[in-house]
């Protein structure tokens, strides 16, 4: 083999090894792009999440709050009517509780809290 073959065999490796390199390049990019837009969507919903924590949060403190008033309010009837038993209360007052646990386990449930 001469020289000048030589040289250009040696020519068209670089010139594929060069083809490789700008399309892994090019693969590079793409991933890097991919990510970014991964990282962004991800982004996204935990903005959603945060939000719709912050919602369920007010939701339960606006039932704990009406919880409180009703049973205030019971407690006041029962002290002036007496027309509730102590019984009665705490059957109502386990029944509350019982609500309110079913309502934090669907909503923990369906958020996956």
């Amino acid at each position: 083999m001469d020289i000048e073959s030589r040289v250009d065999e040696h020519e068209v490796r670089l010139r594929k090894l060069e083809t490789n390199n700008i399309e892994m390049q090019m693969q590079m990019k793409e991933i890097q792009k991919s990510q970014v837009e991964i990282k962004n969507m991800l982004l996204e919903q935990d903005k959603n999440n945060t939000k719709i924590q912050e919602k369920n949060q007010e939701l339960m403190e606006d039932l704990v709050k009406n919880l409180t008033a009703s049973i205030t309010d019971t407690v006041k009837t029962n002290n002036t009517d007496n027309t509730y038993t102590k019984k009665q209360i705490w059957i109502f007052l386990g029944s509350l509780v019982a609500i309110l646990g079913s309502v934090i386990g669907i909503v923990s449930h369906y958020f996956g809290l």
